[in-house]
């Protein structure tokens, strides 16, 4: 680089500088919250679904979960019968069990803080104020 480049450079910053900031026009600011706004409307998700199809899910979800306790009553008993139970059974009660209650407590106690943490910083986030789409 020579002298007369450095000088042009020089020139070229100061001129640059002393040109007044832009300014955002006064429709961006109403624009953002308007794509904003329909951005979130259209993640909205389940409550978005029409009644029929909540109602249909919450059905399935319901029968899915009766079904599931219906089998895990019929395989205890099934389970019950066989003689290796009560070997799986004393070796889960003596050095399983004594450990996976406290984690399993402590993983739920762990994802409601996580859930509490979440809820406040969205409460931080949007500085106490109500979000809805319109």
């Amino acid at each position: 680089m020579n002298l007369d480049e450095r000088d042009l450079e020089r020139q070229v910053h100061e001129a640059l500088r002393r040109l007044p900031t832009p300014r955002a026009p006064r429709s961006l600011a109403p624009r953002v919250m308007q794509a904003v706004i329909a951005a979130t409307r259209a993640q909205a998700g389940w409550r978005q679904w029409p009644l029929q199809w909540q109602l249909l899910a919450l059905v399935v979800s319901l029968s899915m979960a009766a079904a599931l306790v219906l089998a895990a009553s019929l395989g205890s008993m099934w389970i019950a019968n066989l003689t290796a139970t009560r070997a799986v059974v004393t070796v889960w009660q003596s050095f399983f069990a004594p450990i996976a209650v406290p984690l399993v407590i402590l993983t739920a106690v762990m994802c409601a803080a996580c859930a509490f943490l979440a809820a406040a910083l969205k409460h931080v986030a949007w500085e106490g104020q109500e979000i809805s789409p319109s």
